[in-house]
């Protein structure tokens, strides 16, 4: 087992689980985080069968259940809510839960020592002299240690300072997200839906006490220039059911995020002595297969895991980058074809991805998501 204390930069999800997970296996961790307080970033985050069955071996899964909506099915239709395609998330050996992402903040949060969380340490340099790096960060303050792990995202530091530098692709679609409390009707209380119409798609989750979380993606091309108002946005979704409109419309302006949609083609390099990357920082990917999260998630559970094994910090890494590569790079490259696919323009090519999606039989659906839901590890 690594003896020294283990530095981590990014207190996000895939930071916090990280130290979650170091405790759980015996080692001890210091998280360092660029904002002077922690708030969570984004609306709602939906954990698959595959996260959740990370935060089982934590023993925190009943809290994140509690604090959030279990699901028992995805839905893809069309802008009209015509059933394409349903997919079962019954059969994974751990529920799918629908949650806000300042919930579980707080769920993780209580799980972590607060003399060990460090907020508005901005990683400005590393230096390294023998076998000590020396992370210089933006409040003139300095911080020794033997081991990094690069929990800090798409614009990661760590990866800036001590990897090659990186070309981030865009997908040319921008995404809106937010929260609302609204009465959908008949809508399933355990059943997450992803509209597709031309260019465009929506998302519409219950994550548990009337609370919904809906994300909007559009192509560029279809964007006005200069638009800035949820009465603009909505204007977006005249083709689709009225109640798209309504949930927009009735979400608080201020509380909507707008994001462009980046990944990165897949690295080579995810560590280097001393130093490894974890999450969106060594695989960020889009989020058309809802699995960035849950990927930081499964990586901080297997770095924890192998680093807790040997006194030798490198031979982890290998292992680790052995096992989570071939499934994030998988993740990656799935995800960026599926988001261009979904977001076609052209009606024919959309009449015939509906038809053939309408007929791929459940078992081959199933099999596929299993590739991702169960966690071997």
């Amino acid at each position: 087992m690594f003896q020294s204390k283990i530095t981590v930069i990014g207190a996000g999800i895939g930071g916090l689980t990280a130290a979650i997970a170091l405790k759980h296996h015996g080692l001890i961790c210091e998280i360092f985080e660029e904002v002077p307080e922690l708030k969570a970033a984004g609306a709602g985050i939906v954990l698959a069968p595959n996260a959740m069955t990370v935060y089982r071996k934590l023993g925190i899964d009943e809290e994140i259940v509690a604090y959030g909506n279990l699901l028992t099915e995805m839905r893809i239709t069309d802008h009209l809510n015509r059933n394409i395609q349903k997919n079962d998330l019954i059969q994974y050996g751990a529920p799918a839960v629908a949650i806000s992402r300042t919930a579980l903040q707080e769920v993780l949060l209580r799980h972590i020592e607060k003399d060990t969380l460090y907020t508005g340490y901005e990683l400005k340099s590393i230096t390294k002299q023998n076998e000590l790096f020396t992370l210089h960060f933006n409040n003139n303050k300095i911080h020794d240690t033997r081991l990094i792990i690069g929990a800090d995202g798409i614009h990661s530091a760590v990866r800036r300072n001590l990897f090659s530098e990186i070309t981030l692709r865009d997908s040319n679609q921008i995404c809106w997200r937010g929260m609302v409390k609204t009465d959908p009707g008949d809508h399933c209380p355990a059943c997450a839906i992803e509209m597709w119409g031309p260019g465009k798609r929506f998302g519409f989750v219950p994550i548990g006490q009337d609370t919904y979380y809906w994300f909007a993606p559009v192509n560029r091309d279809l964007v006005p220039e200069g638009i800035s108002s949820k009465e603009e946005l909505v204007e977006l979704y005249s083709g689709f059911v009225p109640w798209v409109r309504t949930i927009i419309m009735e979400t608080a302006e201020d509380t909507i995020i707008r994001n462009d949609i980046l990944d990165f083609h897949p690295l080579r390099f995810w560590y280097r002595q001393g130093v490894v990357l974890m999450g969106d920082a060594a695989h960020a990917t889009t989020p058309n297969m809802g699995q960035g999260a849950c990927q930081a998630i499964e990586d901080a559970w297997v770095l924890a895991k192998l680093l807790s094994r040997t006194d030798i910090p490198e031979a982890a890494f290998y292992r680790y980058k052995g096992l989570r590569k071939p499934v994030t790079d998988y993740v990656t490259n799935t995800s960026y074809t599926f988001g261009k696919m979904a977001q076609w323009e052209n009606k024919p090519a959309i009449k015939l991805r509906n038809f053939i999606l309408g007929k791929i039989p459940a078992k081959f659906m199933s099999d596929r998501l299993a590739r991702l839901y169960r966690v071997k590890y």
